[in-house]
């Protein structure tokens, strides 16, 4: 009986080795795959909006308290968007005047000259800056007629004047443009007219009635002579100007509310 030599044997083995092992990965690989086991995302926090300081914020822990945490840099023109505050998205309010964050409602709760303490994100440094929020009665609101109101918050800026950048020949420099000034809006009240209006903090406004807005009582004339029903136009960040009206309380039949647009959503 002749007898397999061992060489032969080895060699005869591993092959039938490897044969199995590329069928059963074959096998695996047709196969269905289960999905991967992912936790679900958290839930994110709900966003806040602030028409005292004019900011979207998330109210997060912060310590033994709260900070605010903004969504998007403050508007400018707002009391929080000055230069020199230099608040970013991102950055965490943690105390106002010296008292440490205990509620949302805490940050409509101040005015006049405030400290405001937080943390810079880009830096990981606690910075402390000084801000003027106006007092509780600052805003555009019922104005010299009783029941009138718009319910925006403005403050005057220099804006060009609009059709003159796109008449400007090539090489115009902008400074030189001429400017002239109009009422940035920096707070909308939900639920106002101006809000039912569609206006939008961060945009400005031209005129209101037969009134050029250069100042807030330009605006609260216009309302006392509006009766009730106030057209005006307004520009927004990229320069377009387009007409709106407002019906303020006292006005008879004011329309249904609109939906209002979140801010910085493309307007067609």
């Amino acid at each position: 009986m002749k007898t397999i030599p061992t060489k032969a044997w080895l060699l005869a083995s591993v092959a039938l080795l490897l044969l199995a092992g590329w069928q059963h990965a074959a096998v695996a690989q047709d196969a269905p795959r289960a999905a991967p086991r992912v936790a679900p995302a958290a839930p994110p926090a709900a966003v806040q909006y602030s028409p005292r300081m004019g900011i979207y914020f998330n109210l997060t822990p912060y310590g033994t308290h709260y900070g605010a945490r903004l969504t998007q840099d403050p508007f400018p023109g707002s009391p929080l968007g000055q230069p020199q505050i230099n608040l970013k998205a991102g950055d965490t309010i943690t105390h106002l005047d010296g008292v440490p964050l205990s509620s949302a409602l805490q940050l409509e709760q101040h005015h006049s000259q405030t400290s405001v303490t937080f943390v810079n994100v880009r830096t990981g440094q606690i910075k402390t800056r000084w801000a003027y929020l106006p007092p509780p009665d600052a805003g555009v609101g019922g104005g010299p007629v009783p029941g009138m109101s718009l319910g925006i918050m403005a403050v005057t800026v220099q804006v060009n004047t609009p059709g003159v950048a796109a008449a400007a020949p090539p090489g115009f420099p902008p400074s030189a443009r001429p400017t002239r000034p109009a009422l940035r809006i920096t707070s909308v009240t939900p639920g106002s007219p101006a809000a039912r209006a569609g206006l939008r903090p961060g945009e400005t406004l031209l005129t209101a009635g037969q009134f050029s807005t250069r100042s807030t009582d330009d605006l609260r004339n216009a309302i006392a002579q509006s009766g009730g029903m106030l057209s005006m136009t307004v520009m927004d960040g990229y320069g377009k100007v387009r007409s709106v009206t407002a019906y303020l309380g006292g006005a008879g039949a004011v329309p249904a509310p609109a939906t209002p647009e979140p801010f910085g959503a493309p307007r067609p």
